[in-house]
């Protein structure tokens, strides 16, 4: 490159930007004014965009068109480790993850991570430590931490059970139930602890059995030291604290915090007067849980 010849202006002031072409500047415009309408639409609560098939409304064009991929059934994007296929890149992404283990997304609390970047599992797993539970069910006012769980738990009122085992026609208001319930039939255990190697039919109780080799306790009382495992637990306990008992022996009116104090241990001592049953538990290591609270 020529340097500048004496006298003349330095090279950065020489240099001209080449001017925008119309056509360029028009477009640049027309993205900035549909991104702040987009925008505007999260405060107004504005949707648009209205699937044709369900009548499902959206406050963008690209939220519908994933959507309507629900009907279509559209799957383009493949993984090329399993047979899965997703209807969007991103959804892709997220699902690699299961292969490669990758969860870049962390709690604050209690360090569990995440690997959906929509965050949505990690702030439904963020409200078991705050104890946030913003949906409500509009028959019985019990809140929860989420929708799904609201959802499942409507089903109760309405008596819709949409998943029924064809072995013994017993009903179930969630999926994961029902598959749960299913291997009580074939006696199937996937879920196998790495440290003592006991199986397990269900993932709940399979963390819950991990958590005892850890140690780990991330649900604390606010009443007192105490901190639990889970948040059933952690549920149970803070009747202690209330003087809440909702199980009620019909027999004596004998009323209890937990289910288990009703029909194991008092049924089983005083009514029952089956003391063999409730020795044979404490042997099993049941009732050193259960004295936990």
């Amino acid at each position: 490159m020529a340097s500048p010849q004496p006298g003349s202006p330095p090279l950065a002031e020489q240099y001209t930007p080449p001017a925008q072409d119309e056509e360029s500047h028009q477009k640049e415009k027309m993205v900035k004014d549909q991104t702040l309408r987009n925008h505007s639409r999260s405060h107004t609560g504005e949707k648009p965009f209205v699937c044709t098939d369900c009548g499902k409304a959206f406050m963008q064009a690209i939220c519908l068109r994933i959507h309507m991929t629900q009907h279509s059934g559209e799957r383009p994007y493949s993984c090329r480790q399993c047979s899965k296929s997703y209807p969007t890149l991103s959804k892709l992404k997220v699902h690699m993850r299961s292969h490669t283990g990758e969860k870049p997304y962390f709690c604050a609390e209690c360090g569990k991570s995440f690997a959906d970047p929509s965050l949505k599992d990690l702030k439904n797993h963020e409200r078991s430590h705050t104890g946030e539970k913003p949906y409500l069910c509009s028959d019985c006012g019990k809140a929860f931490s989420r929708s799904s769980s609201l959802a499942c738990h409507q089903r109760i009122h309405s008596q819709n059970k949409p998943y029924q085992c064809e072995q013994c026609g017993k009903g179930f208001t969630q999926l994961s139930s029902y598959q749960s319930h299913l291997r009580t039939h074939s006696g199937e255990k996937p879920f196998l602890c790495p440290q003592c190697g006991k199986m397990f039919s269900d993932p709940s109780s399979f963390r819950r059995h991990q958590r005892a080799h850890l140690g780990f306790k991330p649900y604390p009382c606010d009443k007192c030291s105490k901190r639990f495992r889970q948040p059933a637990d952690l549920a149970v306990h803070e009747r202690v604290h209330s003087g809440l008992r909702p199980y009620r022996c019909q027999s004596c009116d004998k009323a209890f915090v937990a289910s288990w104090d009703l029909k194991i241990l008092h049924w089983g001592l005083f009514h029952l007067k089956c003391q063999s049953f409730v020795i044979a538990l404490y042997c099993h290591g049941i009732l050193k849980i259960l004295c936990m609270f």
